[in-house]
């Protein structure tokens, strides 16, 4: 085989293992069942009683951990994941127009560290959320983690 051949099976070779890479990477993040993120503020939720797992991991070891009951009766309408939160934490958040949504800075006074890379990373049943806490409506046996920490890819 001469040199440009190599070549040329060397870049389609390369080309290849990122296809795949992107691939696999790309089903990582895909929710186990194909179910997507629960965006849609008129599901079912909003009709019946639902239990949420809620799980604070401050990146030291320490976690908070609560599961919450929201019966039907005592709300009017579905509710998100950043609403949960701010009514069983101290939470502080800020609106970015650029996203149209809330950026979780801190969480019972433990806060975003630029220098050190640690921020607050919402997680669904598992998964790397799509969306943000404030456009995440909660379903029924809902897992979710706020992880502090500045490495996602544990």
């Amino acid at each position: 085989m001469d040199k440009e051949k190599k070549i040329y099976l060397i870049i389609i070779f390369g080309f290849l293992i990122l296809t795949a890479s992107y691939f696999l990477i790309y089903l990582q993040y895909q929710s186990d069942d194909g179910e997507e993120f629960n965006s849609d503020p008129e599901n079912k939720s909003a009709t019946g009683e639902i239990t949420v797992k809620l799980i604070i991991d401050y990146g030291n070891g320490t976690k908070n951990i609560r599961d919450i009951n929201l019966d039907a009766l005592e709300r009017t309408k579905s509710c998100t994941a950043f609403e949960i939160l701010n009514s069983t934490h101290d939470l502080k958040s800020t609106y970015w127009a650029s996203v149209d949504g809330m950026f979780i800075d801190c969480i019972n006074d433990v806060c975003v560290n630029q220098s050190s890379g640690n921020y607050w990373f919402f997680f669904i049943n598992g998964k790397l959320a799509q969306v943000g806490t404030d456009y995440y409506y909660l379903k029924d046996n809902d897992t979710i983690v706020m992880n502090y920490t500045g490495n996602i890819w544990f």
